[in-house]
């Protein structure tokens, strides 16, 4: 018995050290991502997902990025979503979290070919990327109504999530 309540206590002690070192990880992540946002603003007239996290309405988004000079710094949700060609233009789509916006970018060639080749080698840097923002609209799903033997609904989703276009500036690798 005193040996099993010593692994047990050697046992959670290392268990308690990785979450230790994965929380040091995460801040100096934070801290790192901070120092870049930064640089940005001293380099770029920009904004973040802070400064738009309250914006319900696509007037908000004009208001503050097309009808000025603000730049957009996206931190893709799940990294970068697709990478295509189009019209003789490379694009790269992803999403930002809050408020969702679903970007679809024009990059320059130097741009799209260093990153496409970095995910295409299964990497997933932690990304901050510069957006000029050109067109944004809100999303409007709709629904059919679903018959079913036992029920008969129809499912309404007001969505608060935004479709932007636009074009990259730059970007800074957090990792």
């Amino acid at each position: 018995m005193k040996h099993f309540l010593i692994a047990l206590i050697i046992f959670f002690t290392l268990a308690g050290c990785g979450s230790n070192d994965k929380k040091d990880e995460q801040e100096e992540q934070n801290k790192k991502r901070n120092l870049l946002i930064s640089e940005l603003q001293r380099d770029y007239k920009i904004k973040t997902e802070d400064d738009i996290k309250n914006f319900r309405y696509t007037i908000q988004f004009t208001g503050t990025f097309i009808d000025s000079s603000n730049l957009f710094v996206a931190e893709p949700f799940w990294d970068i979503d697709d990478f295509l060609k189009k019209d003789d233009k490379s694009y790269i789509r992803f999403s930002s979290w809050s408020p969702t916006i679903y970007f679809s970018v024009v990059c320059d060639s130097n741009s799209f070919a260093n990153l496409y080749n970095i995910y295409e080698k299964n990497e997933y840097p932690k990304v901050l990327l510069v957006v000029k923002i050109d067109k944004i609209k809100k999303m409007f799903l709709t629904a059919e109504p679903q018959y079913d033997e036992d029920y008969n609904y129809i499912e309404l989703d007001y969505s608060s999530s935004f479709v932007a276009d636009g074009h990259l500036i730059t970007y800074r690798f957090i990792n």
